[in-house]
């Protein structure tokens, strides 16, 4: 990028640099969308990284993944939303290792509780599964432990839903 002094309409990042910095806004904005409720930030993610999913593998991941949380939590299409995550995840996990694998990982493991999280909430005992990969992520494992109880309070097994929740407590 130039100095203070170019002119501003002059101030450009590097192609390499200007699509890194994109997916790192669209992925830090989906975590403070989530965190915070900000569903017109939400709203906006997918159509701001669209016109430039050509450019990147990762891109098209951040986008899937921007596009199935805004079709969740704004759009109410949950099964649409499923499959996009799992699309996304699947793409994610073919991309080659790289100097960024940790924060491909991590984006890996949020999407896949998100999935994980979609079909607990459609009451599928798949969700259970997605937490065996999430216990891998030390930052993940309570998660995973969330995921097991929610897919445990869905059958009906309230005592182990308990069970988890305490050791959940403990864990983080």
């Amino acid at each position: 990028m130039g100095s203070p002094t170019t002119p501003e309409s002059e101030r450009v990042y590097p192609v390499d640099e200007a699509i890194r910095r994109l997916g790192e806004f669209a992925v830090i904005g989906l975590g403070i969308s989530g965190r915070c409720y900000n569903y017109e930030l939400l709203a906006i993610l997918p159509d701001v990284v669209e016109p430039f999913v050509p450019l990147s593998p990762l891109l098209d991941v951040i986008w899937n993944n921007a596009s199935a949380s805004r079709m969740s939590h704004l759009e109410c299409r949950y099964e649409e939303a499923r499959e996009r995550w799992r699309a996304a995840l699947t793409h994610l996990d073919q991309l080659p290792n790289t100097a960024e694998t940790h924060y491909v990982t991590a984006m890996g493991n949020a999407i896949a509780f998100a999935t994980g999280l979609m079909e607990a909430q459609l009451g599928l005992p798949s969700a259970a599964d997605w937490a065996e990969r999430l216990d891998q992520d030390r930052f993940q494992r309570v998660s995973a432990i969330s995921l097991r109880k929610l897919v445990r309070l869905e059958q009906g097994d309230a005592e182990g839903a308990e069970k988890l929740r305490r050791q959940g407590e403990v864990l983080a």
